[in-house]
């Protein structure tokens, strides 16, 4: 079990505090932005390109009064992730042009390093804000497709866990409750930062960057840090503050892609799955032409689904992707 967990800090502090009953030490300092930005402009990889060992993609989205955050996420074994893209779609949730864009990035295609083009495999949207404009939009696709989210604070809660079926004042039970999730932010936070310090690709959590990010991206991404406070009873709480004039958009919008990520039972999924994955869609076209000048731009062909959809355990496949563009560079 320890074997399993290792390298893992979520996994490290379960083992810990479960099987073997200590207690696990948890720092929640951030990594120096600098150290990270500097690692990006040293990739071989730039802005919208998979890196040959992601397979699978998800996508954090957060809302915001006048625009739309989203942060893909390639993902590998190992628990091994790498930022694809980040971009806004300007406009409320609610607006029309605001949820086309949506629409259009859902459904788009990015090109991977062995030449195919991947399409996302979930889309995870923060659902604690405006959460009837969000459940508007999020119901128009299948649940295999986009969940809502909602970070929760405490140290002890689960990873991630439906939300409580909510009714409305008349006992109605609330539609979006079946596809509404809780995800442990503190635990994410405090895995994210130790792995993000980690510099070899192939070590369990290494978290990897592309060229192209700018620093407001790693100020964000690095925005938070975890602070004792002292309650009248002695004992202490820890909570997570940051500077109130920084934005914090790209941790937010990673720690969703991750939650789609723990929908989709990426942390336990067997080696005959990676397997699988790997072959489908890491394994080079014939005749392929990998000219990266051609990353970010729109493609005009229709591409015909692929046999793509991850078999989760314990639930029914997901249904047939639709087919889209590739989509990239939102401003």
């Amino acid at each position: 079990e320890w074997f399993k967990a290792k390298g893992d800090p979520a996994s490290e502090r379960v083992f810990l505090n479960d099987a073997v009953g200590l207690a696990y030490d948890e720092k929640g300092e951030a990594p120096p932005w600098e150290e990270l930005k500097k690692r990006a402009d040293e990739s071989d990889l730039p802005r919208g390109l998979i890196p040959i060992w992601g397979v699978v993609l998800t996508l954090g989205i957060d809302c915001q009064k006048d625009r739309v955050e989203w942060q893909l996420i390639a993902w590998g074994r190992d628990n091994r992730r790498h930022v694809v893209d980040v971009g806004v779609i300007t406009g409320h949730i609610s607006e029309a042009e605001t949820r086309k864009g949506l629409d259009s990035l859902l459904g788009g295609r990015w090109k991977h390093l062995a030449g195919r083009l991947l399409q996302i495999d979930l889309a995870a949207i923060d659902g604690n804000a405006w959460t009837e404009d969000v459940w508007d939009w999020v119901k128009k696709h299948p649940a295999s497709k986009v969940i809502m989210v909602r970070g929760v604070g405490s140290e002890a809660a689960p990873l991630l866990a439906r939300v409580k079926r909510e009714r409305d004042r008349k006992g109605k039970l609330i539609a979006y409750s079946r596809r509404f999730y809780n995800f442990a932010t503190s635990v994410l936070k405090m895995a994210l930062y130790r792995n993000a310090a980690k510099i070899d690709p192939m070590e369990r959590g290494y978290v990897g960057f592309p060229q192209g990010l700018d620093d407001e991206y790693f100020k964000q991404l690095t925005s938070e840090h975890r602070k004792a406070v002292k309650r009248r009873d002695g004992f202490l709480d820890y909570k997570w503050v940051k500077d109130p004039t920084q934005a914090n958009e790209a941790l937010d919008t990673m720690l969703q892609a991750e939650a789609a990520a723990l929908r989709l039972n990426l942390r336990i999924l067997p080696d005959r799955e990676w397997d699988r994955l790997e072959k489908e869609r890491a394994s080079p076209l014939e005749d392929a032409q990998m000219d990266l000048e051609e990353v970010g731009l729109v493609a005009t062909a229709v591409v015909s689904p692929a046999k793509t959809a991850i078999v989760l355990p314990r639930r029914a496949a997901p249904r047939k992707p639709a087919r889209g563009g590739f989509v990239n560079g939102w401003k």
